[in-house]
């Protein structure tokens, strides 16, 4: 799941097919973006959290990365963001608000709204929105609890709420979606149709 827009990058191939950067920190290359060429990454002096695709973990000296075609990367421009998505990935059902995490980045809370919406392409309450409504298709699709349930489980506090956002989001409502996705699970798993 990449919720983050990249910007795209178009790479000067007109006199070779391999090209060399070495540059540090601060610089317009470290952030979030994608092109059609493969890039290896090698990290020899900073640490941070790494942004590929939809993996999101720690690098160092020593740490290599290998990005594929049109593959969203960036090496957290702002590593104290970094930690505040780990924090609403792990803690998604709890009340979370833009002041804590800004005060746990320890920046002011304009800074903070806009170094998060440009990491993450969103503001911090859609951010939060979007990982609770990802969770919410993860458990509408694997069980039977009742969609009220998964509402409370996944941090919305209520029900209208929940279901506004998860159509904004996905299109349709809660219910429909189970449907639609345990019937095009049932689709694949039935060689007859």
């Amino acid at each position: 799941m990449s919720i983050m827009h990249p910007q795209f990058e178009v790479v000067d191939r007109s006199n070779r097919s391999i090209r060399y950067l070495e540059h540090g920190w601060p610089t317009d290359l470290c952030r979030w973006h994608a092109h059609e060429e493969y890039e290896l990454h090698l990290i020899v002096e900073t640490r941070g959290k790494a942004f590929v695709g939809n993996f999101i973990g720690n690098f160092e000296p020593g740490s290599l990365f290998l990005t594929g075609p049109n593959l969203p990367h960036g090496n957290s421009k702002y590593a104290r963001i970094g930690n505040i998505i780990d924090h609403i990935l792990e803690n998604f059902d709890v009340d979370l608000n833009a002041v804590d995490a800004a005060e746990m980045a320890g920046m002011s809370l304009t800074t903070f709204g806009r170094n998060f919406s440009s990491v993450t392409g969103h503001s911090f309450v859609e951010f939060v929105n979007r990982v609770r409504i990802g969770q919410a298709c993860g458990m509408l699709y694997a069980s039977d609890d009742q969609v009220t349930s998964i509402c409370f489980d996944v941090g919305f506090k209520n029900v209208a709420n929940f279901n506004r956002h998860f159509l904004k989001i996905k299109g349709m409502t809660p219910s429909v979606y189970r449907e639609t996705a345990r019937k095009q699970l049932s689709d694949k798993m039935d060689p007859a149709l």
